[in-house]
């Protein structure tokens, strides 16, 4: 699923996390990875980056130079709740108005035995070969956070609309206790109309099973309010029959 914003003027792929032609570096402590950018592209198209980043001009910091950076303006160290892959993502994103997402941990936790990792080889042969043919697929979890922070409701919007979109009785539970939903109801309201709606096929899931063993157990934060929240619904429903 992709999430679109107004089409930009077209920029050139090659522009794209050039270090030779970027005059602003994110620095990824947490993997001591770069990204490189153009911050006219930035400031034009983000209001957190260009009111919060920007960045340190004095900064003696400077990219390792195997990477054969030109001249930077600017260099900002991202702390260690930035993912790679996912701010990665959010660039390109700001880019091309183009955001791909991968399939959610939730298929893997619910069939761990024919799941598969999460395709990261789209990321993967950019950085090998410096081209990309396409958004690269992030994480949505990870990207709501960062849309919410940098205040893009369209694109916090597209990452919950592929969350609920992606439901089936299997997921729902994994996604209805995970802690994005304890921490942003707005997602969590929407798992629950689903579970609501398919409460037969949720309740024999083995997502539900394991949810309540967990609960049984007090190891599950906000359990219970999300039970209360299928309780009501389900009332609800009941009621406008």
């Amino acid at each position: 699923m992709e999430g679109k914003a107004p089409s930009p003027t077209h920029i050139p792929h090659a522009l794209f996390n050039s270090p030779r032609y970027s005059d602003v570096a994110f620095h990824l402590v947490a993997v001591d990875a770069w990204i490189f950018s153009l911050k006219p592209v930035l400031v034009e198209k983000s209001t957190h980056l260009r009111t919060h980043t920007i960045l340190d001009r004095d900064s003696a910091r400077k990219a390792p130079s195997n990477l054969h950076a030109g001249d930077l303006d600017e260099f900002a160290e991202l702390a260690l709740s930035h993912n790679y892959s996912t701010f990665f993502s959010y660039l390109y994103w700001i880019y091309y108005d183009e955001i791909s997402f991968a399939p959610s941990h939730a298929f893997a936790l619910s069939a761990p035995e024919t799941a598969s990792p999460h395709d990261c080889s789209t990321i993967a042969t950019f950085v090998e070969t410096g081209s990309i043919d396409g958004a690269p697929p992030c994480d949505a979890h990870a990207l709501y956070r960062l849309a919410d922070r940098y205040l893009h409701n369209d694109l916090r919007d597209a990452a919950k609309n592929f969350i609920v979109e992606s439901l089936t009785p299997e997921t729902a539970a994994y996604e209805a206790f995970s802690s994005l939903g304890r921490t942003y109801t707005d997602v969590q309201d929407e798992i629950v109309k689903y579970i609501v709606k398919n409460l037969d096929a949720v309740r024999t899931s083995a997502g539900w099973t394991r949810a309540l063993e967990l609960m049984k157990d007090g190891q599950l934060v906000g359990g219970s309010v999300v039970l209360n929240k299928v309780l009501e619904g389900v009332v609800a429903a009941q009621e406008a029959k």
